[in-house]
């Protein structure tokens, strides 16, 4: 990644992959925040959306979910996808903003770290993750 952006610890990829088969097969999303030391940390958001295999968060949960820390982006999984955004993520994305996708519908979960520019998705970082193990399915 390039110097300056915040980066993906092996313990924050531990950390969404656990909340991501938590609420499996449901999305799970939330919010990217990062400290003055340039750490990307998260916050999980509850899921509003109707449907399992979409993502929705209501503006109160979102600046609850905050409590004043700098918002850079959001996250989610893809249940039974990979970590490449969807066209609906294409649509919903904010410019300049990070977007975080773990996709566990792979042979191996993988998150992948983008963010928008210029209309596009830019992928910045990716990280394979470890298959779960049989107790984990």
């Amino acid at each position: 990644m390039t110097s300056g952006l915040p980066q993906l610890s092996p313990q924050l990829c531990q950390q969404l992959l656990a909340a991501a088969r938590e609420s499996h097969p449901r999305e799970a999303c939330g919010l990217l925040t990062c400290g003055a030391d340039r750490e990307l940390a998260w916050v999980q958001v509850q899921n509003r959306a109707m449907e399992d295999l979409e993502f929705e968060m209501a503006a109160e949960d979102i600046v609850r979910a905050l409590g004043g820390a700098e918002w850079i982006g959001t996250w989610h999984s893809h249940p039974h996808g990979d970590w490449h955004p969807s066209p609906a993520d294409e649509s919903a994305a904010f410019e300049e903003s990070l977007c975080l996708i773990l996709g566990l519908g792979v042979e191996r979960p993988s998150i992948g770290l983008w963010r928008r520019r210029d209309g596009v998705f830019e992928l910045l970082e990716r990280k394979d993750l470890p298959q779960a193990r049989a107790t984990d399915a």
